[in-house]
């Protein structure tokens, strides 16, 4: 909308009215004798007419322009408040909301300083998370205690607060003293949320460029209303997350419980799951998995032997080499697993590696004999650190081999029971971490 229009309408009907009405006037005087009536010149008394119906469309023409200009400043302010309220609705980062909100109201206020604070729940501190120096034209994240009286009043009351004050406590409230200081005239409104207020939002400017002016104060306190809906629904995001956080934490803790009673099942292979989900996760990450899948990775590796409880214990305690029907018994156990573990929603990122970690790269694998690039990466990567931990770990049949010899053992197979992109991998892992020597 143009406050242009209006104004082209008014000046028009202006000018029509002055005509309209000076038009009979002319010709009436044309065709009637002049009156010797003293006071009664006709063209005294057209152009007072002419000269009264200026003034009025000139008040009129000034008060369209007027309602024009108010009509498009509330329009602009609306559709600010609109694209700003957007912007913080954009993201469920809290911080990036107070950084947000900040800039936006130092940008509607005119003030050299913004600070934005949370009222905690537990507690009920308040806490400075993000501020905006406008001169500077730079946004800084804190995690910073306040106690100052302003803010804290305007939380309690719920209402905006204006200060003007000598001198502005700036180190506890951004952590720095600005070089030039002086006296400055703040106003904070509150960020009202559904049942009290959950921060503040405070704007500051120095006294010598003038007190905040309504308009602005009334741009400020809209900004912080509009802001309230955004804060608690990134708040409540952020307190989900730190939730699923913590069960994520106590369902690994019950995992590595498991598997610990697991290693009781079989003392051969005590240790043997943590050491090579640490490993595993270390080649993943060589071979450039992204470092979202790495957590399924590594509880596939921990996970990997869940199966041999459905395994008996004599099989799994036989101190010399197994018959048909027991290795019949034993190369069950991935699909055990798969089966456990199935049930089990936050464990489906696992399932590659506990179905498919003994498939061999030539095909003569099990339980399904898959081949090459068939077998699911993950699997292809535990197999090497599985057989490689295997092969340095005693066994009640043979003596550990050095890790060297492990190494060239790997290598020897490399096409046959290992995928070859794997084992490459591999070598530069233990050459690097180890310090193992070179393969020639």
């Amino acid at each position: 909308m143009s406050t242009r229009l209006p104004l082209l309408f008014a000046l028009s009907t202006a000018v029509l009215v002055i005509v309209s009405a000076a038009m009979p006037l002319l010709f009436y005087y044309q065709s009637t004798p002049p009156t010797t009536v003293a006071g009664s010149n006709p063209e005294v008394v057209l152009l007072s007419i002419v000269a009264a119906g200026i003034i009025l469309l000139a008040v009129l023409l000034a008060t369209v322009w007027l309602i024009a200009y108010n009509v498009r400043h509330q329009y602009d302010r609306l559709l600010y408040l609109h694209q700003t309220g957007e912007a913080m609705r954009s993201t469920l980062d809290l911080t990036h909301v107070l950084e947000q909100l900040a800039r936006d109201a130092a940008s509607c206020s005119h003030a050299d300083l913004t600070i934005a604070a949370i009222l905690e729940e537990e507690t009920d501190d308040l806490i400075v998370e993000a501020s905006y120096d406008r001169n500077a034209n730079s946004t800084s994240q804190h995690h910073r205690k306040v106690e100052e009286w302003y803010l804290r009043r305007c939380a309690a009351t719920g209402e905006v607060v204006e200060v003007e004050q000598s001198l502005l406590a700036y180190g506890p409230l951004v952590g720095y003293e600005p070089k030039e200081q002086g006296d400055v005239t703040l106003v904070c409104a509150p960020i009202l949320g559904r049942q009290r207020s959950i921060g503040v939002i405070m704007v500051v400017r120095s006294y010598n460029k003038g007190t905040f002016k309504r308009a602005e104060k009334q741009m400020v306190e809209a900004m912080a209303i509009q802001a309230a809906t955004a804060v608690e629904q990134a708040a409540l995001f952020a307190k989900m997350r730190k939730y699923a956080d913590q069960v994520e934490l106590s369902y690994d803790t019950t995992l590595k419980v498991l598997i610990a009673a697991l290693d009781q099942k079989d003392a051969v292979t005590q240790g043997h799951s943590e050491r090579v989900s640490r490993l595993t996760v270390t080649l993943a990450r060589e071979m450039g998995i992204a470092e979202s899948d790495l957590v399924d990775i590594e509880r596939g590796a921990l996970l990997h032997d869940v199966g041999k409880i459905g395994v008996p214990d004599d099989i799994l305690r036989k101190p010399d080499g197994l018959n048909e029907s027991e290795w019949e018994a034993m190369r069950k156990h991935p699909l055990l697993a798969g089966l456990m573990v199935s049930k089990v929603e936050f464990l489906e990122g696992a399932l590659p590696i506990l179905l498919y970690h003994h498939e061999r790269f030539d095909g003569s694998g099990y339980p399904f004999g898959l081949e090459g690039r068939n077998i699911p990466l993950e699997a292809r990567i535990f197999t090497v650190v599985d057989s490689y931990d295997a092969m340095t770990s005693d066994r009640p049949y043979r003596k550990a081999m050095t890790h060297e010899l492990a190494l060239i053992e790997i290598q020897d197979n490399s096409g046959i029971q290992f995928d070859p992109e794997v084992v490459a991998a591999f070598t530069r892992v233990m050459e690097r971490e180890y310090e193992l020597p070179r393969a020639s």
